[in-house]
């Protein structure tokens, strides 16, 4: 039977490597899209609301949703965070990161994130980190509380983005659909 500080230890090299490899992930991402179109990053739930109107809410409650499909925040700041697959951007989420993916790796059950679904995507309200620990260990759903808000009109990553839109803007939506 092994002792606890052996599980542990396992548990923060593992967490530790897993947060090098989303780095290391994120430094490719950053040097090709010097060559594309820019940087993919997280829509922010600002950028939405200056397209859309809001006609309604409601509480959907705790359910499974698809990390894929989480593609914006409603916090400006995470959008400079996390990159728009989670990946951590800066240095100072570094032990909050590693805390947690230890945690996970140990079995630790997490509480929920809070999610606002629009139409097929989802804006973190709270638990971007969860996020992007889940997505590094490779999963593919995440236990989340859930608004779904109606909207009027099409959604912005459901129209033909303008010419006036820059072309970061333009896959940052249509990569989200």
């Amino acid at each position: 039977m092994r002792n606890n500080g052996t599980v542990n230890e396992q548990a923060k090299h593992r967490a530790l490597r897993l947060y090098e490899q989303a780095c290391q992930k994120n430094w490719w991402t950053t040097v090709r899209s010097l060559f594309d179109s820019g940087a993919q990053r997280l829509l922010h739930m600002e950028e939405f609301r200056a397209a859309c109107t809001v006609v309604s809410d409601r509480h959907a409650g705790v359910e499974s949703a698809s990390i894929a499909h989480i593609r914006g925040s409603v916090n400006e700041g995470r959008t400079y965070d996390f990159d728009a697959d989670f990946r951590p951007l800066k240095r100072h989420n570094r032990e909050r990161w590693l805390r947690l993916a230890e945690a996970c790796q140990r079995g630790v059950r997490i509480p929920p994130v809070k999610l606002i679904k629009i139409g097929e995507i989802y804006f973190v309200q709270d638990g971007h980190h969860r996020i992007s620990v889940h997505r590094a260990m490779g999963l593919t759903e995440i236990q989340a509380d859930v608004t779904v808000w109606q909207t009027s009109g099409p959604l912005p990553w459901q129209e033909q983005p303008s010419a006036s839109m820059s072309p970061a803007r333009r896959l940052s939506w249509s990569h989200s659909g």
